[in-house]
């Protein structure tokens, strides 16, 4: 097993947060079996899946970035997390293409479609991106005034 070099005030903030992103999938989950139960399909099974998860591991991610106890210092996560930002980055530009260029729809049928839910799902992973550069600016800026 790989040693951990986060502290223990970091894995403490990491507990919360999963604590946090076991809430918030309940929940959501709890809303997506309500609203089906009353006749709602507002996505197919797979994306509001997909959505309902990503919601909740973009939200805790977002948060440990913040909090500084997501990416340890030198560690692949960073590559990681590019990589996501990159991939996820190109899904959205292909998405708006489809949307705009082919005439695909977001909804139909007012249900969310599979070009609909694969952008909600990139924009998503964007998220953890965006959450990622804005802690890294704020970081450096913070360096810079010491």
């Amino acid at each position: 097993m790989k040693k951990c070099n986060f502290d223990e005030r970091q894995l403490f903030i990491r507990g919360n947060i999963f604590k946090h992103v076991t809430i918030i999938m309940a929940a959501l989950l709890i809303l997506n079996a309500f609203l089906m139960d009353n006749g709602i399909i507002w996505a197919d099974a797979i994306h509001s899946n997909f959505i309902i998860l990503l919601i909740s591991v973009a939200f805790g991610s977002i948060e440990m970035i913040f909090k500084e106890a997501y990416i340890q210092k030198n560690s692949a996560q960073k590559i990681s997390v590019i990589l996501i930002g990159i991939l996820s980055g190109a899904l959205i530009i292909l998405s708006l293409i489809d949307f705009f260029v082919v005439g695909d729809k977001f909804i139909a049928r007012n249900q969310l479609t599979h070009e609909g839910g694969t952008f909600i799902v990139s924009v998503l992973l964007f998220s953890i991106f965006v959450g990622f550069i804005i802690k890294s600016i704020i970081l450096i800026k913070a360096k810079k005034e010491e």
